[in-house]
């Protein structure tokens, strides 16, 4: 009987294909050990099937020239065949997300894509322990590593622990045997006979006392009207008066006081200027270089796949997903950050992203088969 596990790796993506590329370097170059995917499945709209087709794969391209640069002779299967397109609910093919409608059609296509990979037995995909890890931890347990785990641990590899848990682990002497949990699993579950991973799990379970997490959270945001803010659109352009600094606007009010004509001056819509369109750019690119990561890795225990502009695509264990989609929300939108978190899905759904947002809450992956 073969007990081999199909390698799955599930992306999804806009306009721009890049997310391929940088996500297989993290994945088969950065990662220790490397993870090599038998097959990768991207999930996308029509522009975005096209543009990863013209990219990546017509002409044997970048798809094919980054596999040659970094030297993965492993097969990999990746061709208009494994591009899922999102549709609507009469199943057309959806070439761009416009709508509240279309969004719940993409998170439907997640659901739908992810659901039948992770009802074959035979698809490898992988446990989420950070939040087991952090909680372990947190609980000043981390020198008293059981003797019979650390045995089992000691002679697998460290792998990359997301950075907020590897700060707070390699605090600990344990640090660098917690750092070998996961390589040790995936040791476990290779094997021919089912009871190793079996055995394993429960070893884990005695530990942190409860079974590793069976499932984590994806997030996928994508900032609202960009191209309203780019174009200068009416509902999204600004007075003059918003225009002005705080010391000049208390100035200028006073003068509208008296005069009518300064204060409808003040209140029309000032037209799009070139220091709109580099300001605007300027933060979505420090949104994404610098804020994103500190809020998923920093802040949560997350590991942050793609940022780029307005777009995100980060991995959660499931207990940080909520709060973790709630400060990126107001981080993204300049809001002073509430110190209270809240309480329950209803308001978390309303606050960070409206109704649609309440299909993607619910993607998640099953990932072991002792759950």
């Amino acid at each position: 009987m073969d007990n081999t596990k199909t390698k799955i790796l599930i992306l999804v993506s806009g306009m721009s294909p890049q997310i391929i590329t940088e996500t297989l370097y993290a994945l088969c170059v950065q990662s220790i050990p490397v993870w090599i995917p038998d097959q990768i499945h991207l999930i996308t709209t029509g522009h975005g099937r096209d543009n990863a087709v013209l990219q990546l794969l017509e002409d044997k391209r970048r798809f094919y020239q980054f596999l040659q640069d970094y030297n993965i002779t492993k097969p990999i299967q990746f061709d208009e065949s494994t591009i899922h397109l999102i549709k609507d609910n009469q199943m057309n093919e959806l070439a761009d997300l416009r709508t509240p409608e279309d969004n719940e059609a993409a998170a439907d296509t997640i659901s739908a894509v992810i659901r039948g990979f992770a009802r074959n037995s035979h698809n490898e995909l992988h446990v989420s322990l950070a939040h087991q890890l952090d909680r372990w931890i947190s609980s000043g347990e981390t020198n008293s590593l059981p003797a019979n785990v650390a045995n089992k641990l000691k002679d697998h590899k460290r792998v990359a622990l997301p950075c907020k848990l590897a700060k707070n682990a390699y605090k600990s002497t344990d640090g660098n045997l917690l750092a070998k949990i996961p390589a040790w699993l995936d040791a476990e579950r290779e094997k021919e006979q089912g009871s190793e991973i079996d055995a394993a799990l429960r070893d884990l379970k005695s530990l942190f006392g409860a079974k590793p997490q069976t499932y984590y959270g994806l997030i996928l945001m994508d900032g609202d009207h960009m191209g309203q803010w780019l174009a200068g659109g009416e509902s999204k352009a600004i007075t003059y008066l918003e225009s002005f600094h705080p010391k000049v606007r208390d100035g200028f009010n006073k003068h509208a006081e008296r005069i009518a004509d300064i204060k409808n001056y003040g209140n029309q819509k000032r037209a799009l200027s070139p220091n709109r369109h580099l300001a605007i750019p300027g933060a979505l690119n420090d949104f994404s270089l610098t804020v994103v990561r500190h809020v998923v890795e920093e802040e949560f225990l997350g590991r942050l796949i793609y940022a780029g502009g307005d777009d995100v695509f980060a991995m959660l264990p499931v207990a940080d997903l909520l709060p973790a989609m709630q400060r990126l929300r107001y981080a993204y939108s300049g809001w002073t950050i509430c110190k209270q978190r809240l309480s329950n899905f209803a308001s978390v759904r309303k606050a960070v992203c409206g109704p649609s947002c309440a299909k993607m809450l619910r993607v998640g992956l099953k990932v072991s088969t002792a759950a």
